[in-house]
């Protein structure tokens, strides 16, 4: 029986209910699934034909621990899924400015590196933003974004200082469509569209993350969307074996908020056969890698 490791963190050690899905699915075909915590240091992770990053939520408290921890891996020859050059890619949000750089349908992102002598007032001058979402450049389930309107007031001046002085952060304007519309997610399994959820906040927020009260709902998503999505998928440096592509419907084109290759909540559960669909891919994945 092959085991393969789903990787967690120390302070939510178990599957996540989707995961779990996907176990269950794998199962079916012989393969044991273990969740094992990243920073676990006792962790023989030599035991595993292939470790599967799943829930690893709190990477972004040590980002440095995190790719140090990846790194050992790779050069002890484990099997990694997704392949390492999109995992240290995803890490950080900069990869955002990347893609702008090269013309994507990205939404408008500036990097303002920590401890700079800025302020949202100079950034609303500069950019003709009325609102804006400050986010840190590393970051998991909206940990530590804050909205802002501008002009903003002097208690809102001292929380951006705050936060510029404990890391570099991203800005971007505000996108009403969030709340309007709803954020579109497009998962993709073996780099073929499996299924799509619209993403909601709850009153008075505007992060969707369901631990700030954000709900998910599966929809049929148009062709011409899913079609956006995986060409912003195709800009990654590296073939995913998971993916989700998030982003909002401006207009009539889907604008990029993040493509998550990392560690993305995969929505197994709103879509019957995206478990088995999920475990048959990482399958195939495995037997390729065995192959070669």
């Amino acid at each position: 029986m092959q085991h393969l490791a789903f990787v967690t963190y120390r302070d939510a050690p178990a599957l996540s209910a989707d995961d779990a899905l996907a176990a269950e699915s794998l199962a079916r075909l012989g393969v044991r699934v273990t969740a094992q915590p990243w920073d676990d240091d006792g962790a023989d992770w030599s035991r595993f034909r292939a470790i599967v990053l799943r829930s690893c939520w709190n990477y972004h408290r040590d980002p440095d621990r995190f790719t140090a921890w990846l790194d050992r891996l790779v050069d002890a020859g484990a099997v990694l899924v997704n392949p390492p050059t999109l995992l240290r890619w995803n890490v950080s949000k900069s990869y955002l400015l990347e893609l702008q750089q090269r013309g994507a349908p990205v939404i408008a992102t500036i990097r303002i590196p920590r401890g700079a002598a800025t302020t949202l007032d100079r950034l609303a001058a500069q950019s003709a933003w009325t609102e804006v979402v400050v986010k840190p450049v590393v970051s998991a389930d909206g940990h530590g974004a804050r909205r802002f309107r501008l002009p903003a007031t002097d208690h809102d001046e001292r929380a951006f200082h705050a936060l510029l002085q404990d890391r570099d952060v991203l800005v971007q304007p505000f996108v009403p469509e969030v709340i309007r519309e709803g954020e579109w997610s497009f998962v993709f399994l073996g780099g073929a569209f499996s299924h799509a959820v619209v993403k909601r906040p709850s009153a008075q927020e505007f992060r969707v993350q369901a631990r700030y009260g954000g709900t998910a709902h599966a929809v049929s998503a148009p062709p011409e969307l899913v079609e956006q999505a995986a060409a912003l998928l195709r800009l990654a440096p590296a073939r995913s074996v998971y993916a989700r592509v998030d982003g909002c419907v401006v207009g009539s084109r889907l604008t990029l908020m993040e493509l998550e290759l990392l560690e993305p909540a995969l929505y197994l559960a709103c879509d019957q056969g995206a478990p088995d669909r999920f475990a048959r891919v990482l399958m195939d994945h495995l037997e390729a890698a065995a192959a070669r």
